[in-house]
């Protein structure tokens, strides 16, 4: 093992092989994704609407903006999203790479070469995972590119003092901040180090400090003109910070996702994490005047706050977290060379356990693809579309009363509403979020004059507790053609 990872001829073609292992079954990922919610509302906005008026999801602008950027590139191709998406993610992989050969040295690790070594494989393999990466576009993703980007700008100002690398540290967090909300929590662990380096020099701890926040600053009044000058202030407010608060009450009150099911996935790699954590705080005492320990401690901390903080137990909200995650791992596997010979065995066999495990619930997702229930309604899906676009005219409005944007792309129809997925109709109907959300709905159908709605058959199913926007199906349209398990419904 040691010579696949000193020798170069070895280690690189491992790299690649860990990489092509993991990412396949993002690769293969079902076609129905929060992927095209994302890629949808962005693809509106580039096409000259207004965001979160002409189209509407509840995070900041920036995700809107990189899927209207594929939009222009690539057209709605799912192939050419996931080999874009797929380049990404070997920038953070790349990224993560120089980060580990830049912090493991100074951890202090016996066999510094081998540790950077190790962690690369490690974080190739954790964050390719189709379970951290979903369909590859989402915050989290994008994310990473930007907390990796901020952490090599921080520590390189840290080393030489120039500003203007404390200045991109800054705007790389002003990204994270725009990508989503609760990503201001990376940001931390800078703020305290800058005060733990500075504290005999207030006068320098605000003026770093102030240099890290213009960024934020700026792009912040930036959106707060370009809003407010198209009428639609008070909408970004809303679908970017406000509707997310409400949503993770929610989903701590268990209104969003079945937490259990969602737990018992995540816990197979989080609890060896854990594990790990805990032996890695053994040497916070003798490390409290190393940097380094105390970034990664500090990241690891803020990844699990802002990740718990949501409520709803999502895997991928975790891979934001996975760079200090895997640091941590590399760190007690290399340093603790005084650990109990059974409690090294535990550890390696938790790690392994955690990776054979975490590789086939990855691969279910490759399996969903092509088999079992998620494939056949897929099939259904694109059954319903065909028969909607053979029947319309691309002008024409539709709507899936459904979760998600996938109809959108498959029909080759817009939306009759900006509330491209049911979800979001529902929990604000349900939950009593106060916007009045299925208004604005019934108005946005009026308006677009809709004709098809693509509803579930059977009325016991979850959409059909939001009884204002049933009820509107009811008075505005018929069952035109019956499937499975949708109906088509047709605009009197």
């Amino acid at each position: 093992m040691k010579k696949l990872l000193t020798n170069p001829k070895y280690f690189w073609p491992l790299v690649i092989f860990i990489y092509i292992l993991s990412r396949v079954a993002t690769w293969g990922y079902p076609f129905d994704s929060d992927h095209w919610i994302f890629y949808y509302v962005g693809k509106i906005w580039a096409q000259g609407g207004t965001l979160y008026v002409s189209a509407w999801d509840h995070k900041p602008p920036l995700i809107f903006l990189f899927n209207g950027l594929m939009h222009i590139m690539f057209g709605g191709n799912l192939v050419w999203h996931r080999i874009w998406l797929a380049l990404l993610s070997v920038v953070d992989i790349a990224l993560f790479w120089q980060l580990a050969k830049r912090v493991i040295p100074e951890l202090k690790l016996k066999n510094a070469e081998l540790a950077t070594k190790t962690s690369l494989l490690l974080y190739v393999f954790w964050r390719n995972l189709s379970q951290f990466t979903s369909s590859g576009n989402n915050t989290e993703n994008y994310g990473l590119i930007f907390l990796l980007g901020m952490l090599l700008s921080y520590l390189s100002f840290r080393k030489d003092q120039k500003w203007w690398k404390m200045l991109i540290a800054g705007v790389c967090f002003s990204v994270l901040f725009f990508l989503k909300g609760n990503f201001l929590l990376l940001g931390v662990p800078i703020g305290i180090l800058l005060l733990v380096d500075n504290w005999k020099s207030i006068q320098k701890f605000f003026g770093y400090g102030i240099i890290f926040v213009t960024p934020l600053i700026l792009q912040a009044s930036w959106w707060l003109y370009y809003f407010a000058s198209r009428g639609a202030l008070n909408d970004f407010w809303i679908a970017s910070f406000q509707f997310s608060a409400k949503y993770a009450k929610s989903a701590w009150k268990g209104d969003v996702s079945n937490n259990i099911v969602l737990l018992l996935t995540l816990l197979i790699f989080l609890l060896p994490f854990l594990l790990f954590f805990a032996i890695y705080l053994k040497d916070a005492k003798k490390n409290l005047q190393n940097h380094d320990y105390l970034l990664v401690g500090l990241l690891v901390l803020s990844g699990l706050g802002l990740t718990i903080g949501v409520g709803s137990f999502y895997p991928y909200y975790f891979l934001i977290a996975m760079p200090a995650f895997i640091l941590v791992f590399v760190y007690v596997l290399f340093h603790f060379s005084d650990l109990h010979k059974y409690l090294r065995l535990l550890l390696c066999l938790a790690l392994g356990t955690s990776m054979l495990l975490s590789l086939g619930i990855s691969m279910k997702q490759l399996y969903n693809s092509f088999g079992g229930n998620v494939s056949t309604e897929a099939q259904q899906y694109r059954d319903i579309a065909d028969y909607v676009k053979a029947n319309t005219v691309p002008t024409d409005k539709v709507f899936a009363y459904d979760y998600g944007a996938t109809f959108y792309r498959l029909s080759e129809r817009d939306s009759g509403s900006r509330f491209v997925s049911a979800s979001v109709l529902l929990l604000e109907n349900r939950d009593n979020f106060g916007y009045h959300f299925d208004d604005t709905f019934i108005a946005d159908m009026d308006r677009s004059q809709a004709k098809y709605v693509i509803a579930y058959k059977d009325r016991d199913t979850l959409y059909y507790q939001n009884k204002p926007v049933v009820e509107y199906f009811d008075s505005h349209y018929v069952v035109e053609r019956t499937f499975t398990k949708f109906v088509v419904l047709k605009r009197k």
